[in-house]
């Protein structure tokens, strides 16, 4: 199929697919403007694909597959960074072991019995000193373990 007659099918495609595609892709995504960079990076692949291999027998079917799978791969790629940030948050926000175990919650009355190295600290820095640690502590162990974060798609 010559160049020109290509380009006329990819514009025809185009013209009659593209409301249909970008619906398609949007029920996917649920963001229609991913749907739509979606759909026209099938058609960057088509207007690339077509030429040599010449246009599919059912176009619109192609440029849906085409976005799909691109839409996985983004999904994927995403999860895969997602992944190796909370490995990364881990293994920098790890506080250092220590061999004795600390309590898990600061008493109410945590001014009663303040470590000889906080004497003369007021109360409201040692409860946030140690809100903080805690904090620290139970991020550390959602960046070790991220099937337990509560952030589901």
């Amino acid at each position: 199929m010559p160049e020109d007659e290509v380009q006329r099918a990819i514009q025809a495609v185009f013209r009659i697919e593209w409301p249909r595609l970008v619906a398609g892709l949007a029920r996917l995504t649920r963001d229609v403007g991913l749907a739509e960079e979606l759909a026209q990076d099938a058609l960057v692949a088509a207007l690339e694909a077509w030429p040599s291999a010449g246009v599919p027998d059912r176009p619109g079917a192609w440029l849906l597959a085409t976005a799909r799978n691109r839409a996985l791969d983004r999904w994927r790629r995403e999860r895969r960074l997602r992944r190796c940030r909370w490995s990364w948050v881990a293994s920098c926000c790890e506080p250092p072991r220590s061999p004795v175990p600390q309590p898990c919650r600061l008493p109410s009355s945590a001014g009663s019995h303040i470590a000889p190295k906080t004497k003369g600290v007021p109360l409201e820095r040692t409860r946030s000193a140690a809100t903080l640690a805690m904090a620290l502590s139970s991020a550390s162990r959602v960046a070790r373990n991220p099937s337990t974060s509560q952030t589901r798609r």
